[in-house]
């Protein structure tokens, strides 16, 4: 539902295109259930923010919250951009839909029962007690991973695949929209750079923007 926001006919071809995606295999081999659902959740909100309805957004945004850390972030980033963008500054949104007014952050309260969940996540973490503290401790801490593994994760059997990559690339320079286009960039930048604690998380990110264009691709070839 979030493609067919940017073209109507691709909507179809991602939907097939993500059941061909090895790296969803990963959500479910470590049964990362939560993380998936996080990662439709965040589409729901993508599709509902592009079409101005910022109400609906921030209570998804609230699920995202209670469903999983670090898409809660993503969820956030997103939900702050489009609401800056149709924020009635000046009478109408920059996407020509009346204004949500501030009335659309009610949404994001459902999220208020895990704050407190979230503040001791992040002492554990200042404190080392998490467990992926001790897990990155052993991981490049900042730095560029090995080619290997990056072509692996990118191009490889069990990674994104060449063509989808070749496709999406494409599909980038079919699309005007800045925000499926730094989505698809930084999801690329930040697989290829260790960041601590976001590696496999961006990288699974990433299959989302990759699918996305990689339809816009194939529709406009």
């Amino acid at each position: 539902r979030v493609v067919a926001t940017y073209r109507r006919d691709a909507a179809l071809v991602a939907a097939a295109l993500i059941g061909l995606v090895p790296s969803f295999s990963n959500v479910f081999i470590y049964g990362e259930f939560p993380q998936l659902m996080a990662m439709v959740l965040l589409l729901w909100e993508w599709r509902l923010a592009r079409q101005g309805r910022m109400a609906w957004a921030g209570f998804i945004v609230g699920l995202i919250v209670l469903t999983h850390v670090f898409f809660a972030l993503v969820g956030l980033l997103l939900f702050c951009y489009y609401w800056g963008r149709n924020r009635d500054w000046n009478g109408i949104g920059d996407t020509g839909t009346t204004n949500p007014d501030w009335k659309s952050l009610i949404g994001l309260l459902v999220a208020l029962p895990w704050l407190p969940a979230y503040g001791r996540i992040v002492q554990n973490a200042l404190s080392g007690g998490w467990e992926n503290v001790r897990y990155n401790a052993t991981q490049p801490v900042f730095g560029f991973w090995p080619w290997g593994t990056i072509k692996d994760w990118l191009f490889g059997m069990h990674g994104l695949t060449i063509v989808l990559f070749v496709l999406a690339g494409y599909g980038f320079f079919k699309t005007k929209d800045k925000v499926l286009r730094g989505v698809f960039l930084l999801s690329v930048a930040f697989t290829v750079f260790h960041i601590p604690f976001t590696q496999l998380k961006i990288y699974d990110f990433l299959a989302l923007p990759v699918v996305m264009l990689a339809a816009i691709g194939i529709v406009s070839v």
